[in-house]
């Protein structure tokens, strides 16, 4: 299953330069048939030379990682994402398109972006 993520109730504090990733989310297949919704809602923007990341919920060992259009992991940290503050994820990336992916506990969440 796949949806769109919207996080409109979110405050963000953009630059004008920052563009806005949208992110979908597949379900872990193995996380069973509760049909709740979303708990975390997951905000990604970039400004070229680095990947923000916005949560609603503190998300302890968040896995990021970012990769080419070859699909090389040009960029990866396991981080801690609060509500207070935005994760910044530096990227090493020349212009092309590339696919972001945050695995959270049963929850992955991806989008694609081109610098």
């Amino acid at each position: 299953m796949t949806m769109p993520i919207y996080s409109n109730d979110i405050d963000i504090w953009q630059s004008d330069i920052e563009k806005a990733i949208t992110l979908y989310y597949k379900r872990d297949i193995n996380w069973g048939k509760d049909e709740r919704s979303l708990m975390f809602q997951l905000t990604a923007t970039h400004d070229n030379a680095s990947i923000y990341l916005y949560s609603n919920e503190t998300m302890e060992e968040a896995i990021i990682t970012v990769f080419d259009s070859q699909g090389n992991i040009i960029a990866y940290s396991i981080a801690y994402i609060s509500p207070e503050q935005r994760f910044s994820l530096p990227l090493n990336a020349g212009k092309g398109k590339y696919y972001l992916e945050v695995e959270y506990k049963e929850y992955c969440y991806y989008g694609d972006f081109e610098i």
